[in-house]
């Protein structure tokens, strides 16, 4: 064999990243080389075994890398199934805080804040005779009637009655004087001053028992007072009649006055002192 081609079978092989093992016989010798003997390693096949070792270095951290991502798949799952069972409670615990319980298996519809009243509308002749058919209606659906318990309202009432009327008692001292201010012409003067002198008035008809308005017409340019009977009992003592503009103004003092259904009589005197003069009096309801 050449030298040459001797020279080119002993030397190391390499092809691409591969380098061969290297022979366990001794060159010079010929003799098997052990383990404990064993030269070092050319930089050739040093390299190789350092790309051989560093190939699976890359490939454990790739298994590593991808059994983390898969624990962290796992965790984030787990993570999200934990919040979103906390926030169904949340939302539970809100819903019942907010809305009142309702009866199992009774279905409540909660009314819609936003949309507006619904227009009502008139059910037909046929859907509002079968709503109907068979129901009683309430007392707010029907007018109710009509009950007279005794309160109506009385019709009204008016009457007036003159003081210078034959019908009348003018007694003692007083007595009717033509008067042109007075409604007819005449009214009743010289009252009190005296038992005997006062002014019955007698035929007052009204047409049931009640309260009526009694305006007494008079004039007196000073204030004087006079006694009133109804029906001959006492019904105020010592009235006072306020003055009116002169001794030719006729003035109005109103009072409330209980009458029976029929003829009354109101007395009018003043035992001490002189009364006004009496013009009529006017009955109204």
């Amino acid at each position: 064999m050449p030298e040459d081609d001797q020279e080119l079978s002993t030397s190391t092989l390499r092809v691409g990243g591969w380098v061969p093992p290297v022979s366990a016989t001794d060159p010079a010798t010929k003799d098997p080389v052990t383990d404990s003997a064993q030269p070092a390693l050319a930089p050739r096949e040093a390299l190789g075994q350092w790309a051989v070792s560093r190939l699976g270095t890359r490939a454990a951290r790739r298994r590593a890398l991808a059994l983390a991502q898969r624990r962290g798949v796992v965790a984030g799952a787990a993570a999200v199934t934990v919040v979103l069972g906390v926030a169904g409670l949340l939302v539970t615990v809100t819903s019942r805080s907010e809305y009142p319980a309702v009866a199992q298996g009774a279905l409540t519809e909660l009314p819609a804040t936003d949309a507006p009243p619904p227009a009502a509308s008139s059910p037909s002749p046929s859907q509002s005779s079968a709503s109907h058919a068979g129901a009683s209606r309430s007392p707010a659906s029907r007018p109710s009637p009509t009950r007279n318990n005794g309160t109506a309202r009385p019709a009204p009432f008016q009457e007036y009655f003159e003081a210078e009327s034959h019908h009348n008692v003018i007694a003692g001292k007083a007595r009717s004087m033509p008067r042109d201010d007075a409604s007819g012409g005449y009214l009743v003067r010289f009252v009190g001053d005296g038992e005997d002198n006062f002014l019955r008035f007698t035929g007052l008809t009204v047409p049931g028992s009640d309260t009526y308005n009694v305006q007494i017409r008079y004039i007196s340019g000073e204030p004087r007072q006079a006694t009133v009977l109804v029906n001959g009992r006492l019904f105020l003592e010592n009235l006072t009649f306020p003055a009116t503009v002169d001794w030719y103004t006729v003035g109005v003092l109103t009072l409330r006055i209980p009458l029976k259904d029929g003829a009354n009589t109101i007395e009018l005197r003043n035992d001490h002192e002189d009364a006004p003069d009496f013009d009529r009096i006017d009955v109204t309801r």
